[in-house]
């Protein structure tokens, strides 16, 4: 800072080495408020994604479950009629050539 008198007023003027610092402080707030600005951007995408992602798992267990139960139906039912023909096959097998084996299906059916 140089210091200069003119007629009993004192001026203070600032040097090129204080001003550089003041700008180059300026310009750094500057990058860091875009910086900010991008980041906090990013973030709404992201939580935007987020959101879709949570939705989407949803919907994917909904239909996982919906899939498992239908699965054990199935698989109740399959094993009934499995139980069913071993059955059949049972009376079948006991009654061995004393009825014909078309008539003992119709019966047992």
């Amino acid at each position: 800072m140089q210091i200069t008198k003119h007629s009993k007023a004192t001026i203070k003027t600032t040097s090129k080495s204080q001003q550089q610092p003041v700008i180059c402080n300026t310009l750094r707030r500057q990058k860091l408020q875009s910086d900010l600005q991008l980041a906090l951007r990013e973030l709404d995408v992201l939580r935007g994604a987020l959101a879709e992602q949570r939705e989407r798992s949803r919907v994917l267990a909904s239909e996982y479950a919906d899939l498992e139960d239908r699965y054990h139906r199935n698989k109740s039912k399959a094993q009934q009629l499995l139980q069913q023909e071993r059955y059949k096959l049972d009376i079948i097998s006991r009654t061995g050539g004393i009825l014909p084996r078309a008539t003992l299906i119709k019966a047992i059916s």
